[in-house]
């Protein structure tokens, strides 16, 4: 299940489907730093602030893990849309757009769309390769 505080726990780990290979490891890691930006610049986390926080998402989790069911991953982006426009309200004009795309494309509830693309579909990145984060010319998602 992973270590941490829910507030910030991508959602693949609070409904038990993370992959505990090296490729689920490292999409939740990514959320993680999309997470951690999220917090330097609005002072929440991300997961709280678009998922809520409480016993009744802790129950919904619960339940569905212990149902052995997983919930559509990508019906949750529409919870996130505040989140991401506070985000976008607290980030300085001249950074606004590729900020924002960097925290949706990191923050995005499917653990596979935080990887980078190209405009026909998957580039290849090396697995320790972070280029893609600080490149200007990618953000468009």
């Amino acid at each position: 299940m992973g270590r941490g505080d829910f507030r910030f726990a991508p959602p693949e780990c609070l409904f038990a489907q993370a992959g505990a290979d090296r490729k689920g490891c490292k999409r939740a890691d990514l959320y993680g730093l999309g997470s951690l930006l999220f917090e330097l610049v609005t002072g929440q986390g991300i997961t709280s602030l678009a998922l809520g926080f409480g016993p009744a998402l802790v129950r919904q989790a619960l339940n569905h893990a212990l149902a052995g069911r997983g919930i559509d991953l990508s019906s949750l982006r529409g919870k996130y849309a505040d989140a991401y426009l506070l985000f976008e309200q607290e980030v300085p004009k001249g950074i606004r757009a590729p900020a924002t795309a960097l925290i949706k494309q990191l923050c995005d509830p499917v653990p596979d769309e935080r990887i980078p693309k190209s405009r026909f579909g998957y580039r290849p990145v090396a697995e320790n390769d972070l280029e893609w984060l600080y490149s200007a010319r990618r953000y468009s998602h």
